[in-house]
């Protein structure tokens, strides 16, 4: 009983001791600031997760965009600096390839016509504030859309999750009651 006692002890110390330094290693990542690239990089790829911030990115670059063309920036400018306040690089990058086709003298639409991150309804938009002429509103209320659409996602999702985590609870708990009833029986 002894041994046993002094060997459980040993391993509930360990135990702690792993989890304390993995804390310690998580803190320190994160004051360096690597623990926020590599959970960027992690939530990129995550399938239900990637979406969602998609959609809140979109969300900024219409917002920005319509705050920039209502203070009367250039639109290459309003580009940029909107595309850069995605604070998602792939996005980022696939938006600034509207820039050369403005500075050619295109329209937003043709611009943005091969965009993989703009779709149908922001092209939409964008071609009836560009020929109404309203186009910061115009872009505001895609803002509010991009939003709202993201805001029911995150809403899905954690609906989903939640079911998904009590399914998985009960699951384990379920396990756990018939070995400990076929162990105990000696069905199992």
């Amino acid at each position: 009983m002894h041994a046993f006692l002094l060997s459980y002890l040993r391993f509930q110390g360990v135990a702690l001791f792993t989890v304390v330094l993995a804390a310690a290693g998580l803190v320190v990542l994160a004051r360096l600031g690597w623990l926020q690239g590599i959970t960027a990089v992690a939530m990129r790829g995550l399938w239900p997760v990637n979406r969602i911030l998609e959609k809140f990115a979109l969300a900024r670059f219409y917002r920005g965009m319509s705050l920039l063309v209502q203070a009367g920036l250039d639109i290459r400018q309003c580009i940029i600096r909107s595309a850069a306040m995605t604070m998602n690089p792939a996005i980022e990058a696939d938006l600034m390839r509207a820039v050369p086709v403005v500075s050619r003298g295109g329209s937003l639409v043709e611009a943005f016509s091969k965009s993989r991150y703009l779709g149908r309804i922001g092209r939409e938009m964008l071609a009836v504030g560009e020929q109404s002429g309203t186009l910061d509103e115009t872009l505001q209320k895609a803002a509010e859309y991009s939003f709202e659409e993201a805001r029911t996602a995150v809403s899905v999702l954690a609906k989903v999750l939640q079911v998904l985590i009590t399914l998985a609870v009960g699951g384990a708990v379920a396990y756990i009651v018939i070995t400990f009833y076929g162990n105990l029986y000696g069905m199992f």
